[in-house]
């Protein structure tokens, strides 16, 4: 990947950035290769959008632009006392540590602060174990995130939305495995076709769709519901390299095809 993201010498007329899988991994190479992308090959989605999406910051713009997200504080350096004070800023002792910049899980951890009695909750530290944790990953001094953990990720799953050329293709809902909190495939997340997509979904997903700062072609919008509100939030929005989990699409990823097609200025089938 370090080579591919050296060179930019790429012979077609348009390309879709997901062999960049793994770019949160080399974030200066990758934010260079977008600042350098040439004019004269499309990538879909654009380099613009592609760096504004990089650093989850962007939910700073989705929630100005009155999208209700995961409530989180952002943050450069972590120690007990981050962790302790957004406890309190929170009103809730459970909590998910993450990169700013990051995917699949990579260097997430979830904290319940102030409490040894982890054991009984699945993959979780304690305040101090946590801190240890972070200065092992090189993280403690990091642009990190931290939210409450939503226990409704564990009751009803994390829902996924897949927009594509501004028509919603499909969705599916993940949850955790019993002995663990996270849901990514490479912790064995447990994805079922979602059948029905609500009308709070869908307008959810419109508004989230007109918020970005230009329409991308294809787009993941993933929903959990906010334990604290009982309302529906973005967790994130997903416009690099997303897993498209083509194979639970009705059509079989026609909509998709169309929507790269069509971002190709090329005529459609």
């Amino acid at each position: 990947m370090a080579t591919f993201f050296s060179s930019i010498e790429i012979p077609v007329s348009s390309i879709r950035p997901n062999l960049a899988c793994g770019n949160h991994q080399l974030a200066e190479q990758w934010n260079a290769w977008l600042h350098a992308w040439p004019e004269t090959t499309k990538l879909i989605n654009s380099s613009s959008l592609l760096l504004w999406n990089t650093r989850k910051t962007y939910l700073q713009d989705l929630q100005k632009a009155g999208i209700p997200v995961i409530p989180t504080l952002y943050v450069e350096h972590i120690d007990e006392k981050t962790l302790i004070n957004a406890a309190a800023y929170f009103a809730m002792s459970d909590l998910i540590v993450k990169p700013q910049v990051g995917a699949s899980g990579f260097n997430m951890i979830r904290v319940l602060v102030d409490s040894t009695d982890c054991i009984s909750v699945p993959k979780s530290l304690s305040t101090f174990a946590a801190v240890a944790e972070l200065t092992r990953l090189g993280t403690v001094d990091s642009m990190m995130m931290l939210h409450p953990f939503m226990t409704s990720v564990v009751q009803e799953g994390e829902i996924s939305v897949f927009v594509f050329g501004e028509k919603v293709g499909h969705a599916v809902r993940t949850k955790p495995q019993s002995n663990d909190y996270r849901i990514q495939f490479e912790y064995d997340g447990i994805t079922t076709t979602l059948k029905e997509i609500s009308p709070e979904m869908l307008e959810l997903v419109h508004n989230v769709i007109v918020a970005c700062p230009e329409t991308p072609v294809y787009a993941r919008v993933d929903i959990m519901r906010n334990t604290e509100t009982g309302c529906l939030c973005v967790s994130e929005l997903e416009l690099i390299e997303p897993g498209l989990f083509l194979e639970h699409a009705p059509d079989g990823g026609m909509t998709f095809v169309r929507a790269i097609l069509q971002g190709s200025s090329i005529n459609t089938i």
